[in-house]
């Protein structure tokens, strides 16, 4: 393992089923543009579906054990079947992910720049949609995954997965500067920037900042803001929904109102904030497509 990364290990066994969840933040040079990977087995008894929502990265799930099927986005009864390896791009929709009871594997999730660089193809080419990895990284993909299925456990898989990153990131490119200040401002502003003057701020027509949006993150600036609002509601609601208002919430991420709130959870989420709560499975396990 490398020296200075920690690996951390959750554990889960209830009635639910049992669960195991290992982190790792990536390379120094990675983290910029990579979150903590997560390294996963599961057998669950009492669930198979998940509900997946939209987020502030490109998934990228490297799946070791049987298929998985995955739903459209936004239709939770059209699903397609992953025998391999997948990417998810940025989604303005929910997704439900059904296993068969077990699964295994690695999730990597990529910032929507850092998706960019790694993957060197326009981001609204993967942009709500599911493409199996070797689609894009052909024979590099298939052979990450053989060596990963024959690594004797989890540090050492990770150390194959930043391996593979810091080659594409070397050879990457094609990443517009002023869009990943573009992106760094508007999430940090919680998706409360008005785009007309955020364009105008770094000297973009409001055409080329849809343009540049949909290249190199993979949707439009205002769908984009709202996402990130939701993003933002949605954390604040997963550590303080019980103790909290949905006024207060909404107030918090900068929704004119309640009603505003609530709407943009139903259609991101395709269920109501209440019942999200009532969805979370514990000790990270995600969130159930239905209460538990």
């Amino acid at each position: 393992m490398r020296s200075d990364e920690a690996l951390r290990v959750t554990r889960h066994e209830s009635a639910l089923g049992e669960w195991e969840l290992a982190y790792r933040r990536p390379a120094a040079a990675l983290q910029p543009f990579v979150y903590p990977y997560c390294g996963y087995t599961e057998a669950s008894t009492a669930f198979t579906d998940r509900r997946e929502v939209p987020g502030l990265f490109v998934p990228v799930i490297i799946n070791l054990g049987p298929p998985i099927d995955v739903s459209e986005a936004g239709a939770a009864d059209v699903f397609h079947r992953r025998e391999s390896p997948f990417v998810a791009g940025m989604h303005g929709r929910h997704t439900i992910v059904r296993t068969p009871g077990e699964q295994y594997g690695v999730q990597l999730n990529l910032s929507p720049v850092g998706a960019r660089i790694f993957f060197g193809i326009p981001m609204n080419e993967l942009a709500n949609r599911v493409v199996d990895l070797s689609d894009i990284l052909g024979a590099e993909g298939e052979a990450l995954v053989e060596r990963l299925r024959e690594a004797p456990g989890w540090p050492e898989r990770f150390d194959l997965v930043d391996d593979a990153l810091l080659r594409r990131f070397a050879n990457g490119g094609g990443l517009s500067e002023a869009m990943a200040w573009t992106w760094t401002r508007m999430v940090a502003a919680g998706g409360n920037l008005d785009v007309a003057a955020l364009a105008e701020s770094i000297g973009w027509s409001g055409k080329r900042l849809i343009n540049e949006c949909r290249d190199q993150v993979g949707l439009p600036p205002k769908l984009l803001s709202r996402i990130i609002r939701f993003d933002r509601a949605r954390a604040l609601l997963e550590r303080q929904g019980a103790n909290r208002t949905w006024a207060c919430i909404a107030d918090a991420c900068g929704y004119y109102d309640q009603v505003h709130f609530s709407r943009d959870f139903r259609e991101f989420a395709g269920t109501s904030a209440r019942d999200y709560l009532r969805m979370r499975l514990p000790d990270g396990g995600g969130i159930s497509a239905a209460a538990v």
